[in-house]
């Protein structure tokens, strides 16, 4: 089994309420004070999820795994399938006007769903195969009205 933390050990955490007390009402900005206790808990070092496609010893061992061959065949079975996204400007607007987000979420989730299983499948067989579409969803998120739905915490991925 492997696993990545996406969060360093020792990592000093924020205080979410002391924070928030030290905003400004005036401005959306950060105040000096909050920009202060953020530079407290940014990390030094750059998040890295897992080896690089380079590391195939690690990246070989992984496609050995029963996880890695389901991830792989799943990538496959995915290949003819074209983003469904962007979503149009009507269904952003009704999405945010009704609160109705299920007429956006699951075109959203399929697409991040399969960019990640291009991803990672790319990392398995390292053959090149999966890069197109790689670079078709990535415009394709590219191109969204909102980026919001991609601020995600996942704080751990196991295969």
């Amino acid at each position: 089994m492997f696993s990545f933390n996406g969060f360093a050990q020792n990592q000093e955490v924020l205080d979410i309420k002391a924070y928030l007390e030290q905003a400004d009402e005036e401005t959306i900005y950060p105040s000096e004070k909050q920009i202060e206790m953020l530079k407290n808990v940014i990390p030094n070092e750059v998040f890295q999820p897992a080896p690089k496609i380079s590391d195939r010893v690690f990246w070989n061992e992984v496609a050995e795994t029963e996880s890695g061959k389901i991830y792989l065949k799943k990538a496959l079975s995915y290949l003819a399938e074209a983003p469904e996204v962007p979503i149009s400007d009507e269904i952003y607007r009704r999405a945010n006007k009704e609160g109705n987000r299920t007429i956006y979420k699951p075109r959203y989730y399929n697409t991040m769903i399969r960019l990640e299983h291009f991803i990672l499948a790319e990392c398995l067989e390292n053959k090149g195969r999966f890069v197109p579409q790689i670079k078709t969803y990535l415009r394709a998120i590219m191109d969204m009205k909102s980026w919001l739905h991609l601020i995600m915490t996942t704080e751990t991925i196991v295969f």
